[in-house]
C-alpha cells in the first residue's frame, strides 16, 4: 500500500494475522498515517476480519495498546480486548507482550543520493550515519555515496529496543553513541530536527541532517546550542523549587518507575518535596492543580524539550532534575535516553 513516499506492508500483516487465526483485529496507526486507517481495515476486512481502529493518540512503539492481547490484557488497563493488535509505522522495541503484535513497517521510498551529496562538504574524514525506521535500509547506499567522496563511514549497532543498524530513536540514540569514538561527525538521513538534535546532544558531535522529502541538508548543531542555552535556564529556575512534581507515565514503553522513585528520594534528601504522579498522556493541565514549582519527566524526553513552554513551571528530564538539586554538575549534561 502506499501512502505518499512510504510503502505501508498491510498484505503482510493479513498474512500474519491469519497465519495466527486471528478472528478480529485492533488497528493502531499513528496520526500522520489516520487518515489512510480506513483503506489498511478493509484490507483486513476482506478476508473476513473485524476491525477496529484505536482512536488514542499513538506515538511510537512504546506506547504499544497491549490490552489487545489475550495473554497481557489481564495486566493492562485499556479496556481493548481483541485477538490480535497491529500496529502501524514502527518497529518493536523489546517490550514484554512484542512477539504478540503485528508490526506493520513504513518504509519511504524517496531517493536519498542528492541529499547526500549536498551534505559531503559539511561532513567530517568519519563519518557515522544514523537514520529512522522509515529510511534505515537506504543507509548502504548512503554509505557508498560516503566512502566514494574519501571519507570513512561507519553505521552503529543499538541496543535492545533498536531493531536496525544506524536506527535513531527519539528516546534512543545507542546506535550513534556506539561508533562516537571513531568518528568526528554524524549524518543523519529523515525528516524532522528532534533525531539529528538527539545526536548531537547524546555524542557531542557535529550532525548534519539530510532531508530526502524536502531536499534540505543542514547543521543541526545551532539549534542544539539553542536548546542547551534553554535548558540551562530553566534548570537554574528550577533549582529555587521547593516542591517537585514527577511524572511517571503509564504507556509502556515509556514507563520508568525506578527512575522516578530513585528521584523523589533524592529530591527529598536536599529537603525539599517530591510526589510522583501517573498520567498516560502528558498534557500541562494534568498537573496545574497540584501547585508543583517543577515537573520532572521520566517519560519521553521529548516532552522536556519541546513541550516545556506549555507546562507553566519548568519541566525537566530526570538527569536535569539532577543538576537542579546539586547531585550532579552541568559540565555532566547528558541527553536522557530510556535504555532497555
Amino acid at each position: 500500500m502506499k501512502v505518499g513516499d512510504l510503502d505501508v506492508d498491510i498484505d503482510s500483516a493479513v498474512k500474519a494475522a491469519l497465519k495466527r487465526k486471528a478472528k478480529s483485529v485492533l488497528l493502531q496507526v499513528p496520526e500522520g498515517l489516520k487518515r489512510h486507517a480506513g483503506e489498511m481495515a478493509r484490507a483486513f476486512e476482506r478476508k473476513g476480519f473485524s476491525v477496529t481502529l484505536i482512536g488514542d493518540p499513538c506515538y511510537g512503539a512504546c506506547d504499544l495498546a497491549l490490552g489487545t492481547i489475550g495473554r497481557v490484557g489481564s495486566d493492562s488497563c485499556t479496556g481493548y480486548d481483541k485477538d490480535i493488535l497491529v500496529h502501524v509505522g514502527h518497529t518493536p522495541i523489546g517490550l514484554d507482550g512484542d512477539d504478540g503484535v503485528i508490526f506493520v513497517e513504513a518504509v519511504s521510498s524517496a531517493p536519498v543520493g542528492t541529499v547526500v551529496q549536498q551534505a559531503l562538504p559539511l561532513l567530517g574524514a568519519k563519518v557515522g550515519l544514523v537514520s529512522t525506521a522509515q529510511h534505515t535500509h537506504m543507509l548502504a547506499a548512503a554509505t557508498a555515496l560516503v566512502r566514494k567522496a574519501g571519507k570513512k563511514a561507519f553505521v552503529g549497532k543499538g541496543d535492545k529496543r533498536v531493531k536496525y543498524p544506524g536506527q535513531v530513536l527519539g528516546c534512543n540514540a545507542s546506535v550513534a553513541r556506539s561508533v562516537a569514538s571513531r568518528v568526528d561527525s554524524f549524518l543523519f538521513i529523515g525528516t524532522g530536527t528532534f533525531h539529528p538534535i538527539a545526536v548531537a546532544l547524546a555524542t557531542g558531535k557535529p550532525t548534519i541532517a539530510a532531508d530526502p522529502l524536502s531536499g534540505e541538508v543542514q547543521d543541526v548543531g545551532p539549534l542544539a546550542e539553542r536548546i542547551l542555552r534553554r535548558r540551562h535556564g530553566l534548570i537554574a529556575v528550577a533549582s529555587k523549587a521547593q516542591n517537585f512534581g514527577i511524572i511517571l507515565c503509564t504507556k509502556p514503553g515509556q514507563r520508568r518507575e525506578a527512575e522516578a522513585l530513585a528521584l523523589a528520594r533524592k529530591i527529598r534528601k536536599t529537603g525539599r518535596s517530591a510526589r510522583v504522579v501517573t498520567a498516560n498522556e502528558i498534557e500541562p493541565w494534568r498537573f496545574k492543580g497540584f501547585g508543583f514549582d517543577a515537573l520532572v519527566s521520566t517519560a519521553c524526553p521529548r516532552l522536556a524539550i519541546d513541550d516545556c513552554a506549555k507546562f507553566g513551571v519548568p519541566l525537566l528530564t530526570r538527569i536535569e532534575a539532577e543538576i537542579a538539586i546539586g547531585d550532579r554538575i552541568w559540565e555532566d549534561y547528558q541527553f536522557d535516553e530510556i535504555a532497555p
